[in-house]
């Protein structure tokens, strides 16, 4: 997840539909212990150290924004 990559826009996935799965505290934080650190932030400004020395407030806001990613996709397949 810390590398940035150029999208070709041809990426093709199968809609899958159900509820939203729930990030969960423990796959977030087993998540970015798999995350490699790296010095430069490259596109996104942010890099792991930045990440890593924010401790709790990481974990919390990547919870947030990964949920939130969900939901939204969630909505997108029922058509709200």
């Amino acid at each position: 997840m810390n590398e940035e990559i150029e999208w070709d826009h041809m990426t093709e996935v199968d809609v899958v539909e159900g509820p939203v799965k729930k990030v969960t505290r423990e796959k977030m934080i087993k998540t970015i212990k798999k995350m490699k650190p790296r010095k430069e932030a490259e596109l996104s400004e942010v890099n792991m150290e930045m990440l890593s020395a924010s401790g709790e407030t990481e974990i919390k806001v990547m919870m947030a924004l990964c949920q939130r990613v969900l939901d939204v996709r969630g909505m997108q397949s029922i058509g709200r």
